[in-house]
């Protein structure tokens, strides 16, 4: 049976993007690709710490696993891809807008508008601490025994924005445009492939991509390292 290739995603619509991979890498491969949708953001999720981030991602793990009746041998690598979502940026960029709704978010090139500046300046401080700490793990232990290769990648403020330059698309837009990709490159996937390894990505090393984010205004910016995915695994196997 060929090793499982386990993304972790945000939602379904990040699911839709990158579904014609699955195709790709079963047969381009050894091995096949299956999504665990997390359904937010575990990184901002109220539940995550810095001390728990790592079980929590085990517990998703073993979710998936569980429901689909796969063993922790069954895995190859686990592939967590996240939204930049703006983390990094100085205070000095996130602006109060008393237009927007409770909760609400808009995300531009240079800004943050939201209505309590403080929740987005926490919600911030959180996850840059967290995604530091992810951005340097290279194995998610399961068990006393088994660890499996992970690799944290990210698209854009969010997915929408890498393939779309849209930053601030609602739901049922965020469905209808993955499935506008999804119906693009479906038969095709190895176009799917060479748009992400030639469009909008970081240039250097995967440390490098991750210095990248960490600087200035460059996680509202329109970029990906998940180019990675291909050249520092899938390439690798092939």
């Amino acid at each position: 049976m060929k090793k499982l290739i386990l993304l972790i995603v945000e939602g379904a619509s990040d699911r839709t993007y990158l579904l014609p991979l699955k195709k790709y890498i079963y047969q381009e491969t050894d091995k096949k690709l299956e999504f665990k949708i997390t359904n937010g953001d575990i990184l901002t999720d109220i539940k995550t710490s810095s001390l728990n981030v790592n079980k929590r991602l085990k517990e998703m793990v073993n979710q998936y696993l569980t429901g689909y009746k796969y063993q922790f041998d069954d895995l190859y690598y686990i592939v967590h891809v996240i939204d930049l979502d703006g983390t990094f940026i100085n205070d000095s960029a996130i602006r109060t807008n008393s237009d927007l709704k409770d909760g609400e978010v808009m995300y531009y090139r240079d800004r943050i508008e939201c209505n309590y500046i403080n929740n987005i300046s926490n919600r911030n401080y959180k996850k840059s601490q967290l995604v530091v700490k992810l951005s340097n793990l290279s194995y998610l232990k399961l068990s006393e025994k088994i660890s499996i290769p992970y690799k944290l990648l990210y698209f854009s403020t969010n997915i929408d924005d890498y393939f779309l330059g849209e930053q601030n698309l609602s739901k049922e837009e965020k469905i209808n445009q993955s499935d506008e990709i999804y119906d693009k490159y479906k038969d095709n996937p190895i176009l799917l492939k060479e748009y992400i390894e030639n469009n909008n990505n970081i240039d250097g090393d995967f440390k490098e991509t991750w210095l990248y984010a960490r600087k200035g205004l460059n996680s509202l910016s329109r970029c990906t390292n998940f180019d990675k995915f291909f050249s520092d695994i899938i390439d690798k196997i092939k």
